[in-house]
């Protein structure tokens, strides 16, 4: 070896020779076979320490476990939720624990998607935070009443065929709510899910609520060929059949009888015109799009007695070339009607029969569109006759046109009908200059004398007489001061402004009334310019 080397246990010079291709001669050798047994024998020193050191060191972690574990049950015994009697702590999970609601002034619940979340409290994680908790929840029925599954499963889900049993078997007699949709849990379970609906049928006399979607698991629920009475049934909903390309076929049912129901939303679901029978206690109605009310059955729907509605939204469809059909000239009397909303396709014809018989005294909200290839212009005669003779007191009002030809005559008046109007909606409407000028109070001051919300959603706008317009509303009239002013105006980015761009529209607007009346807040899809 050469004598300027340093020795072998020195880390730099090792560390410089392993960057090269030198390879050790047998005197070197020797001096390496020093080296290494020197580094073994530390190497097994430090290890049998690390031994040692790792044995105390799980020892004090594990007495350290056990005096923690003392002082959560210390501490524990001193929690004030202790000094609360079991039956208290009973209702207070009760009423902690998610149950889907209704949103808005709406009845309908729809699909209450964010039920899904982890976050809600139910009993099942309830019973998993103690021993005390676990016998508590099971002593309390009324915590198993609602039961909701989400419409998607995953890892974390809970299983369907389990929760549904335990809560019908915890829930003991009293009235239940079902939140579940099958029809979004996959492929393969179709055995499963039918004697889960078999089990659900034995508790049908108590179930107020179902909320499901209108597939072949009914067939378990409501066998066809059968009666069922449901005495405490009061909300039926249905929601949703589709699930991408893939469409449910309509199942095969028996005929349900309820008298108590109060609120029913059909969805997509297009029923057998005898599937169901209801008594004078409905309050909501509803049909989607997948399901819309065909004439016969719109006309039956509205024939019928119906005291206590307050609340309908249809989606009505018409064949353009469909014959008139012979409908009762006597007034159709919605006494309680307070929020009605509408949307067609194609035809209107018969529909305008239908709405021109129509007695509404107490409608607040209104809100008709039609689709893209509905006819927007034809039914503001139709409303007319409508809400003449009822004397609404309507305070919110959306009407969409789809940009067909607004007549002017019958346009100014609809306007005249509605003196306690606070909130108006035109949507895809063809503004021109002279219905927008209809709107200007400098004009037109007994129209419209309550209004603070006015909202030209995807609306062609002429530029000038829409400001001149939103000026005389903004701004307090000497000789009438006892008319609102407006507070809110919107547009959106689907707005297309007469003579100038659309960025431009939204940019002059954002110039004229930005900051210039205290009340108004003008509301644009539009990031106006940084200032200078």
């Amino acid at each position: 070896m050469d004598a300027k080397l340093p020795p072998f246990d020195d880390h730099a010079r090792l560390f410089q020779l392993l960057e090269t291709n030198y390879y050790p001669t047998s005197l070197d050798k020797t001096f390496l076979g020093d080296a290494i047994s020197k580094y073994e024998k530390k190497s097994k020193q430090l290890e049998q320490r690390i031994d040692s050191v790792q044995t105390q060191l799980a020892d004090l972690i594990a007495k350290k476990e056990t005096v923690d574990l003392k002082l959560r049950m210390a501490k524990g015994v001193c929690v004030p939720i202790r000094c609360i009697p079991e039956e208290i702590l009973g209702k207070i999970f009760y009423w902690c624990s998610y149950r889907p609601k209704s949103s808005g002034d709406e009845p309908f619940i729809y699909w209450p998607d964010h039920m899904a979340s982890s976050q809600n409290v139910t009993p099942f994680s309830l019973a998993q935070v103690c021993r005390r908790w676990k016998r508590i929840t099971f002593q309390t029925p009324k915590l198993f009443t609602s039961i909701y599954i989400p419409k998607q499963l995953s890892n974390g889900s809970p299983n369907p065929f389990t929760i549904a049993p335990v809560s019908l078997k915890h829930s003991g007699t009293l009235p239940l709510e079902i939140y579940v949709d099958p029809q979004s849990w996959g492929r393969g379970l179709d055995s499963e899910i039918s004697l889960l609906f078999g089990e659900l049928r034995k508790h049908l006399y108590r179930i107020t609520t179902l909320v499901t979607s209108a597939g072949p698991h009914l067939e378990a629920l409501f066998p066809e060929g059968t009666t069922m009475e449901l005495p405490a049934l009061r909300r039926l909903e249905f929601v949703q059949r589709h699930l991408g390309c893939h469409t449910i076929r309509n199942p095969r049912v028996g005929q349900l009888v309820i008298e108590g129901l109060r609120v029913l939303n059909l969805g997509d679901f297009s029923p057998r015109p005898n599937f169901l029978r209801f008594g004078e206690h409905l309050r909501g109605f509803r049909v989607d799009y997948q399901g819309m009310l065909e004439v016969p059955r719109l006309i039956a729907f509205f024939h019928q007695s119906h005291p206590n509605l307050k609340y309908l939204e249809l989606y009505y469809g018409e064949s353009e070339y469909e014959a008139p059909i012979d409908i009762p000239l006597q007034p159709i009397y919605l006494p309680e009607l307070t929020h009605f909303s509408l949307i067609w396709g194609f035809g209107a014809g018969n529909l305008r029969q239908v709405l021109s018989r129509l007695r509404t005294g107490k409608l607040n909200t209104l809100k008709i569109y039609p689709m893209s290839n509905g006819d927007g212009g034809d039914i503001l005669p139709a409303l007319l006759e409508w809400l003449s003779p009822s004397k609404c007191d309507l305070r919110n009002l959306t009407i969409g046109f789809q940009y067909r030809t607004i007549d002017h005559d019958y346009f100014y008046d609809l306007l005249g009908l509605f003196p306690s109007l606070n909130r108006l909606v035109f949507s895809s409407a063809n503004l021109s200059k002279e219905l927008i000028s209809l709107l200007n109070r400098y004009n037109n001051p007994e129209i419209f004398p309550k209004l603070t919300e006015l909202d030209l959603a995807s609306s062609e706008i002429p530029q000038e007489e829409t400001f001149n317009m939103i000026h005389s509303r903004a701004s307090r009239l000497p000789d009438l001061p006892d008319l609102e002013l407006l507070k809110t105006f919107r547009v959106d980015s689907d707005c297309a402004w007469e003579s100038v761009g659309d960025d431009e529209g939204a940019a002059l607007l954002h110039d004229e009334f930005d900051n210039v009346y205290p009340q108004l807040t003008v509301h644009y899809d539009y990031e106006p310019p940084c200032s200078p």
